[in-house]
């Protein structure tokens, strides 16, 4: 699986495309990941000119789960993951700073916890600090 990158130089004289093939490794076969790329730009001096490129950079793999990954990786590993609005968190590093105390995420821990986040009426800043734990999202086949 992989994705084009393309890359534009420009100078005062002429245009040029060239499309690079990248590969992404996947190491599970229940999950997989969307590459999301961010394109950056430089410029240089040469003899003939200015050239200016722009290439994609920033790759930011956000990786799938499933929700039986999400649930074997609670119980066979110290990491506490659980789901709202199909997005995949890792709090284990902030289960014991939570406001409500840790015991309200335990109970989620390897689940879905949409309904919980939502009945509570968390406010826009805890929903803010709540992306800070996005680990990623879940596989389509098992989004709600």
């Amino acid at each position: 699986m992989g994705q084009a990158i393309t890359k534009e130089t420009m100078d005062t004289t002429s245009t040029s495309t060239s499309t690079v093939q990248t590969n992404s490794l996947n190491t599970s076969t229940e999950s997989s990941s969307n590459t999301i790329s961010s394109p950056v730009t430089a410029s240089s001096a040469s003899s003939g000119g200015t050239t200016s490129t722009t290439i994609n950079t920033a790759i930011i793999t956000e990786r799938e789960y499933t929700r039986t990954e999400v649930l074997q990786i609670t119980q066979t590993t110290s990491t506490l993951l659980f789901i709202i609005d199909n997005i995949v968190y890792d709090v284990t590093s902030f289960i014991n700073q939570h406001p409500g105390g840790s015991d309200v995420l335990y109970d989620y821990i390897g689940k879905d916890a949409t309904s919980g986040f939502e009945g509570v009426g968390h406010s826009n800043q805890a929903r803010k600090i709540l992306q800070k734990y996005k680990v990623g999202i879940l596989c389509s086949k098992d989004r709600v």
